[in-house]
């Protein structure tokens, strides 16, 4: 969740020799400003990839043009324009809406379907980050969210909503 990711984290996972990739927030500590970008107002082709390596070397953050900005964190990847670094996949037209009607048109036209070579850092995270989000969306629909007075009570009904999605899991 990218909650949870930045690159002191990543660092240290890296540190330990895992590998990890995942998506970030721009106000997460030591996110270079060269990539603090407003999501809203870039304009940017689609599937476009940029890459800058961390201040400490260690994590490469990657700025890709997707159906909005998307910005990830990786210890794995390259951001190359190697072949070896991308894959053939075909990809449904995502929903237009105001924000990312000229970016969908302009990559898709009037076709619903179309093969697009997709960086492997994408294809990745999208094919293993299956079950955070399957959590996230069940925790959803079942909550037990009451309103309360008290401010420790949210936290524990997010526990409990959490504690029961994954009893169900298992």
């Amino acid at each position: 969740d990218n909650y949870f990711s930045n690159v002191s984290l990543f660092t240290a996972l890296r540190e330990y020799g895992i590998a990890a990739c995942g998506t970030a927030r721009p106000p997460s500590a030591l996110y270079p400003q060269e990539f603090k970008i407003d999501k809203r107002k870039s304009k940017l082709p689609f599937n476009t990839v940029s890459g800058i390596v961390s201040l400490n070397s260690m994590v490469l953050v990657i700025l890709w043009q997707d159906k909005n900005l998307v910005r990830f964190l990786t210890t794995y990847h390259e951001c190359t324009p190697k072949d070896r670094n991308y894959e053939n996949r075909n990809r449904r037209r995502p929903n237009i809406n105001n924000r990312n009607r000229d970016v969908i048109l302009t990559a898709w036209g009037d076709s619903t379907i179309r093969s697009l070579k997709m960086s492997k850092f994408s294809i990745d995270y999208n094919d293993k980050m299956r079950g955070v989000d399957i959590a996230d969306q069940r925790r959803s629909y079942y909550h037990t969210q009451l309103r309360v007075c008290c401010n420790w009570f949210p936290i524990f009904f997010w526990l409990l909503d959490t504690a029961i999605i994954n009893a169900f899991i298992i």
